[in-house]
């Protein structure tokens, strides 16, 4: 199989052949190198995507340079070349594509000076929504400040953070409708500014986590409609100490993992009554 990484740095993205490693016996001394490097000058490489049947991958950048806008590119696994590009309106710090593979999810991070991403300045941004198969961007969807992360729940719903006053935000999103509905708990998320999301395979909790910062994760339970979250509690997150994004959810669905080896347990968690 084939590996894809972003080079955060350098403004490429580099697929790297696992055949020396999943051969049986693997290969004694086996170094993985790039087979090829995908070109993605002068950006910075926010996020990937693989299409469900392999045929495509997807990358999301923001140019380095003033006006900091954001490009989404499509690579053909088969020849590791470019093969459509969609260029955004502001610079973009998020990447993540439906279920189905039908639809990407890029979310817009405000840009600070020398343009570093600051997304947590209250600036209006949208999730742009680009159609794979047409190619074609759809209808964005505004919220009130840096989109921290998107995740699917279904293949046209999504679960959106966003910074706010105090703490953060949380958003369910009718992508293909195009819209959002604030859906944060009356009493407000306690985990400070705009972090990762996850949604687990049931589609009922949430765990939004600070970004690059120090402890902090939170566990939410949407309502039947999905319009309000109840928040839980922050869960038994271990090892002591500081956690942060990207979180994922483990093969069983029982824990939730977090930024430097933490974990909640998510298995006995059930909406309040």
């Amino acid at each position: 199989g084939k590996v894809y990484a972003a080079g955060l740095t350098t403004g490429d993205v580099w697929v790297f052949d696992l055949a020396a490693f999943t051969a049986d016996p693997p290969a004694a001394g086996a170094v993985v190198k790039p087979v090829a490097t995908v070109s993605f000058a002068s950006h910075r490489v926010v996020g990937l995507e693989v299409a469900p049947d392999g045929s495509a991958v997807y990358a999301a950048g923001t140019f380095r340079l003033t006006p900091y806008k954001g490009k989404v590119i499509k690579i053909d696994p088969a020849t590791n070349k470019v093969v459509g590009e969609v260029q955004l309106p502001a610079a973009v710090g998020v990447l993540r594509l439906s279920p189905d593979g039908k639809m990407l999810a890029v979310g817009e991070q405000p840009v600070a000076a020398r343009g570093e991403f600051a997304p947590n300045q209250l600036v209006p941004s949208q999730i742009q929504v680009i159609d794979v198969g047409t190619w074609a961007k759809g209808k964005p969807i505004p919220l009130p400040a840096g989109v921290g992360d998107v995740r699917f729940v279904t293949d046209t719903t999504a679960v959106a953070v966003a910074a706010a006053a105090q703490g953060c935000k949380v958003f369910t999103v009718d992508v293909a409708a195009g819209t959002a509905v604030d859906a944060t708990p009356e009493a407000g998320v306690t985990v400070p500014y705009a972090g990762s999301a996850v949604v687990t395979a049931d589609g009922k909790v949430v765990v939004v986590t600070r970004l690059n910062m120090g402890a902090g994760a939170e566990v939410l339970v949407p309502s039947t409609d999905g319009k309000k979250m109840t928040s839980v509690g922050s869960g038994a997150a271990s090892p002591a100490g500081g956690v942060s994004g990207p979180v994922a959810v483990s093969p069983d669905g029982k824990h939730v993992l977090l930024g430097a080896g933490a974990t909640i347990d998510v298995s006995a968690v059930k909406p309040p009554e």
